[in-house]
């Protein structure tokens, strides 16, 4: 078990994390957040890049900063961007990573192979990396946080960049890997995690907003998002009253997805909320009624 107490993280007047208090168990727990929220922040507290202001982080009941060493040893981290030589194949890089973990040769050049087969890329192992995709890139830098065999991975951002094919592979990868260890995954990217996170962390006003189930975040908004259709003329007025969540046109008529709390209108129809539903009311609103102001 992971547990944050009062965590906080700030740069001389600046606040980029308040209070934080949260507890991890095994299972896939995503950071939900526009960028420059925290979210990154967060992630290189856990991986032991950044000292908190204040607060603690207990791992199984020990504080990690006199695990030290210990505690790394249980934590895999991806980063926003993977560093790899070009020139390197990616077993040659993995085997690299693997000797700076300290793992034995004659265990790594199995487990090598093995993770390179669980991301898709066996039949690339011995080609150089300087061709890759990106999302050949985050495989290779998946299976390098995977090597110690962690109990807690880390993942920052790591669908940005990826074409929707490579995110749906990066995705079934680490849905998997979430049954068996603590998966961290940062993202601003809601269709990345609306039905695979055990668990979403939404932050907002640098502290935590929400920390439940999908499901449960969405109750909370389920007689509050509505769909209308009418001329583009009256969609004027619309975006002036109401938070608009998304349009559809056709022909002289829009379709208007929108956001309100009170009495709606006979020809509005009730739509069950999505978390990118949810992430615009909950990122968008304050911003638009500053602007009313």
């Amino acid at each position: 078990m992971l547990i944050l107490n009062q965590l906080s993280k700030s740069y001389g007047n600046e606040t980029v994390l308040k209070n934080i208090n949260l507890e991890f168990g095994k299972g896939l727990y995503a950071l939900l957040a526009p960028n420059g929220a925290g979210k990154t922040t967060l992630i290189k507290i856990l991986a032991t890049l950044i000292i908190p202001s204040s607060g603690n982080i207990m791992y199984n009941g020990l504080n990690i900063v006199q695990m030290c060493d210990q505690y790394r040893a249980e934590i895999g981290y991806l980063p926003q961007q993977v560093g790899y030589y070009a020139n390197y194949t990616p077993r040659q890089y993995l085997i690299y990573l693997g000797a700076l973990k300290d793992i034995p040769r004659k265990q790594l050049n199995g487990k090598v192979g093995q993770l390179l087969d669980l991301v898709g890329l066996s039949d690339v192992a011995d080609k150089k990396m300087r061709k890759f995709s990106g999302g050949m890139i985050q495989r290779v830098g998946i299976v390098g946080a995977l090597l110690n065999d962690p109990q807690i991975l880390l993942l920052d951002e790591p669908t940005a960049g990826l074409d929707p094919k490579e995110r749906m592979r990066f995705k079934n990868i680490v849905s998997e890997i979430s049954n068996d260890c603590t998966v961290i995954l940062s993202t601003h990217i809601t269709a990345d995690i609306d039905f695979i996170a055990n668990y979403i962390i939404m932050l907002k006003d640098h502290t935590v907003l929400y920390h439940d189930t999908a499901e449960q975040i969405r109750s909370h908004y389920k007689e509050c998002v509505y769909e209308a259709v009418m001329p583009q003329s009256r969609a004027f007025e619309y975006r002036k009253q109401y938070l608009i969540l998304s349009e559809q046109y056709d022909g002289n008529n829009v379709r208007l997805r929108f956001y309100h709390r009170g009495i709606a209108e006979q020809d509005w129809i009730l739509q069950s909320p999505n978390l990118e539903d949810i992430f615009l009311i909950v990122y968008k609103e304050e911003e638009r009624e500053t602007v009313k102001c």
